[in-house]
């Protein structure tokens, strides 16, 4: 399996409609033209439960993070990179202050990094919205 168009004709473990991973799944196929992949597969209202799917047989594949299908034991393929950032309102900044010291620090960081498939370069870094 080299991307999204190896999916059609295999059973995908679908997220909930709306969820991130399903939009970019949707758009991943709108983008090949291609048609979406019949829901023939198990639904999965998380990474883990797409991971448990694929795992127990009942889906051949589906959208997940690196780290889960690494931690079920299962191939990976990666469909795109996706920046994730947290929106904070001006006046609540002080109120992130733990979490953005979390974010930097470099044990946290290690810990991330073992799990496979995160890009940190960036993480606990503050930007104003243009």
């Amino acid at each position: 399996m080299r991307g999204v168009t190896d999916l059609v004709g295999c059973r995908v473990a679908w997220r909930a409609r709306g969820s991130g991973s399903r939009l970019l799944l949707e758009r991943l196929w709108a983008e090949a033209r291609d048609e979406p992949a019949p829901e023939s597969g198990q639904p999965a209202d998380s990474h883990l439960a797409v991971a448990a799917a694929v795992a127990a047989g009942a889906a051949d594949a589906g959208p997940a993070v690196r780290a889960v299908a690494r931690a079920c034991d299962l191939d990976f393929v990666g469909l795109t990179v996706e920046p994730f950032e947290l929106a904070v309102r001006e006046e609540a900044v002080d109120n992130a202050a733990g979490l953005i010291v979390r974010l930097r620090d470099r044990a946290f960081a290690a810990q991330v990094a073992a799990l496979g498939g995160y890009d940190l370069a960036r993480t606990g870094e503050q930007r104003r919205a243009t």
